[in-house]
């Protein structure tokens, strides 16, 4: 393993012994399929200050499409810290980048010209990215070279479909408008639609895996955090409701952690 790869405790304390007399740069991102946007982005972040720092957004939080990550988060690791302008890299815990912003504290956080226009629409959250590297006296950057997406390079020549739905939704696009689907779609708010079913509670436990046990054929973890999804018949519920607001469900909870 590179020794820029870190955990983001060991990457905290590396980086408090050095911030005393260097400028901290970050970056943060998916970094999916690395490509020469992501290589200049980072080259010119590097430019900024002393030492660089990346930090990628982990596999379970990858919500670009379907098969996505193309990449799992050791390659991805791997990939940016074989760039030479890269001096520490690690892999978030958190589905943003809030918390890791507020533990590393850097100098300049550094996002791509895309996210210039804060506020707008899905940027919003550079607004609350902005205000914490604020709050530990650091400042926004922005670069300036060529700009290109993972998602439309991965899309178009690592398709994730098999070759008939492809042509499927290429046939698709060539019958109708986004006007047309969007006027398709509209049609549906006046439904008044019943889910029968089964309620599923999903509960979700994300861990760190911390070695494993010396007599037993077990792997001892840490827990990180914990989620619970409605399923069953209520996700289906929250998919529909999406379309209308007219949905009923007709379920069965039982007695027992009904979780009503």
């Amino acid at each position: 393993m590179s020794l820029k790869i870190l955990s983001l405790e060991a990457l905290s304390e590396v980086l408090e012994i050095q911030r005393a007399n260097k400028t901290i740069v970050q970056c943060h991102g998916c970094f999916d399929l690395l490509h020469i946007g992501h290589i200049r982005h980072f080259t010119e972040a590097k430019a900024m200050g002393d030492v660089l720092v990346v930090t990628i957004t982990p596999d379970r939080f990858v919500n670009k499409g379907p098969g996505r990550p193309a990449f799992k988060e050791d390659l991805r690791l791997e990939a940016v810290a074989s760039l030479d302008c890269v001096d520490y890299v690690a892999v978030n815990e958190w589905q943003t980048a809030e918390n890791t912003l507020a533990l590393i504290k850097p100098d300049i956080y550094c996002k791509g010209p895309e996210y210039r226009n804060s506020g707008e629409g899905s940027n919003d959250f550079i607004s609350v990215e902005t205000k914490i590297v604020q709050e530990h006296g650091g400042r926004m950057a922005f670069t300036q070279d060529l700009t290109f997406s993972s998602s439309n390079l991965i899309n178009n020549y690592m398709p994730v479909f098999s070759p008939e739905v492809t042509e499927f939704l290429a046939g698709i696009r060539a019958q109708h408008s986004i006007a047309d689907i969007h006027s398709l779609i509209d049609s549906f708010q006046d439904l008044k639609v019943l889910v029968i079913g089964e309620t599923i509670i999903d509960e979700y436990h994300y861990v760190r895996t911390m070695g494993k046990s010396m007599k037993e054929p077990i792997l001892a973890s840490k827990l990180l955090e914990k989620e619970k999804h409605a399923g069953g018949s209520l996700a289906i519920a929250n998919h529909v409701a999406s379309f209308t607001d007219n949905v009923d469900v007709l379920t069965l909870l039982g007695d027992h952690q009904a979780q009503e």
